[in-house]
């Protein structure tokens, strides 16, 4: 009877350690998308570089509604300096599906994540820097 009640308990903490992990996943999946779609974004476009680190590190330091207003900022510069690019529009399609953003609108669901991004896209732009 015993091993009964345990199982249950077994079960819930494994789909809770899986729901961490799948977590954890998402958080780097949508840094190495940052990282990537800045550094091709930086070199098809080296002119973004200073304003971009400046907007990321402005994000990183930012929360509630400065840092809202902040990434939707970012965010139409980006969509204006990709064109008609498929793979980084691909990518940021990607990295908005990571962050939970999907209404332009709406509150940012997880603030810690687009840091996380502003983080990555940051370290992106400035790869490309260093190759010019």
């Amino acid at each position: 009877m015993k091993k009964l009640i345990v199982i249950p308990f077994i079960m819930i903490f494994l789909i809770s350690c899986a729901g961490i992990q799948l977590n954890d996943t998402q958080s780097i999946l949508g840094e190495i998308a940052a990282r990537r779609l800045a550094y091709s974004l930086a070199k098809a476009h080296p002119e973004i570089i200073p304003t971009g680190i400046a907007i990321c590190e402005g994000m990183m330091g930012s929360s509630g509604d400065n840092l809202n207003a902040l990434t939707y900022k970012a965010l139409d510069l980006l969509v204006m300096k990709m064109g008609d690019d498929p793979m980084l529009q691909a990518d940021l399609l990607l990295v908005l599906k990571l962050t939970g953003m999907g209404n332009i609108d709406a509150p940012i669901p997880n603030q810690a994540l687009i840091k996380q991004a502003a983080s990555a896209f940051k370290v992106g732009l400035e790869a490309a820097k260093e190759r010019r």
